[in-house]
């Protein structure tokens, strides 16, 4: 078991990414960091038959949505729309085919706001 285990921690290893900075003194780690370009790539691949790298980028966009709500509920702020993870990725295909150069997280930023996020 651990002979399996040491190569797939390095093979993960490989494929994390830098953090970004974001233009609000942010920091976005994971595939958020991928462009838009990324997204539409791996969610074309994804439609033929699902592969490891779609399930990551959606998954990090739920987290992403996730993580503001619990914001939001904490500080007793009016939360974001509820909607299903199937309209949350058509919002983000048709995002990143139109912006392919812009980061995961800032789109998913976008589609936060288009849920009802304010941004003061």
């Amino acid at each position: 078991m651990k002979k399996i285990i040491f190569p797939l921690t390095f093979i993960s290893l490989l494929h994390s990414q830098v953090p970004l900075a974001g233009e609000f003194g942010d920091m976005t780690y994971g595939p958020g960091v991928a462009t838009c370009e990324q997204w539409v790539a791996e969610r074309q691949v994804g439609k033929e038959r699902k592969r490891i790298q779609a399930y990551q980028i959606e998954s990090w966009v739920q987290g992403y949505i996730s993580g503001i709500t619990i914001v939001l509920a904490i500080n007793k702020v009016p939360n974001l729309a509820e909607t299903s993870s199937e309209a949350m990725f058509t919002w983000m295909d048709k995002e990143c085919e139109e912006n392919p150069q812009k980061s995961i997280a800032f789109a998913a930023l976008g589609l936060a706001v288009a849920m009802g996020l304010e941004i003061q």
